[in-house]
């Protein structure tokens, strides 16, 4: 019996210097910058650039189920982190305490970045995000890993320039729901939490599996997937880049 294994997966073009840009300090986001920093500070031929943008404070809430301890309150999300996992792990962390919007994209230029995480927890900004990256050039376009929380479980999205230079998938198109950018407000994570409707390991969760992704794409492990669905229950489902390639035809080339 042959077995056809997955062949299709991201390019990786990065090499000895690495930039990240992390947009979102939140639940999620502030579970992932420990790990990251982590990571970071164990390699020996890799120098890393880290910069997080979230223009959010902590509040009292926010200490249930994010990364944060109550001499924060009042602080900005982005400059607790920086400092805390910047001098812990001697890693060049740095903080723009801005939420990321058409202001802040003049500032923070996407082409500066290898790697761009969302981290955000509405779909307004997610949609937002992959449309600023679909507007640059294949080639200067980031790999970029989105995240996005339900009640019990959520989704890891990837999107990127595959080898032999194609084209991937594409958030948006894949889930158009997304930039459904509509008046109805999106409930916080922090209010789904307080009323029983979301596990408390949703964010940590949704940290491993960002982190996993990026472990993965920085030491060049092939990734033959675009999306992951997950449930805090443990139940996992991938959605492979070869089966997206048959459903669509074959992807425009660069």
């Amino acid at each position: 019996m042959r077995i056809n294994l997955p062949k299709t997966y991201f390019e990786n073009r990065l090499y000895n210097h690495i930039r990240i840009l992390q947009i979102g300090a939140g639940g999620t986001g502030s579970a992932l910058v420990p790990l990251l920093a982590r990571l970071i500070s164990s390699e020996r031929e890799i120098t890393f650039d880290y910069l997080i943008v979230d223009g959010d404070r902590v509040t009292v809430s926010n200490i249930v189920r994010q990364n944060f301890i109550k001499t924060d309150i009042g602080k900005p999300k982005a400059e607790v982190l920086t400092q805390r996992y910047g001098s812990a792990f001697g890693v060049n962390l740095s903080c723009i305490p801005e939420y990321y919007n058409e202001e802040t994209a003049e500032k923070v230029k996407l082409t500066a970045f290898d790697i761009v995480i969302g981290c955000v927890d509405n779909n307004k900004a997610r949609a937002f995000i992959s449309t600023q990256l679909s507007k640059i050039d294949s080639y200067n376009r980031a790999l970029y890993i989105d995240s996005g929380n339900e009640l019990i479980g959520g989704q890891t999205f990837i999107q990127g320039l595959l080898k032999d230079s194609y084209l991937g998938t594409n958030l948006i198109e894949e889930h158009p729901e997304i930039a459904n950018l509509d008046n109805k407000a999106e409930r916080s994570c922090t209010a789904n939490l307080a009323n029983g409707t979301q596990r408390l390991t949703t964010n940590q969760t949704a940290a491993v599996f960002l982190f996993n992704v990026i472990d993965q794409y920085i030491h060049r492990v092939n990734i033959p997937y675009y999306e992951i669905n997950w449930t805090t229950s443990n139940s996992v489902s991938k959605k492979l880049l070869d089966d997206w390639i048959k459903s669509k035809g074959k992807p425009a080339q660069v």
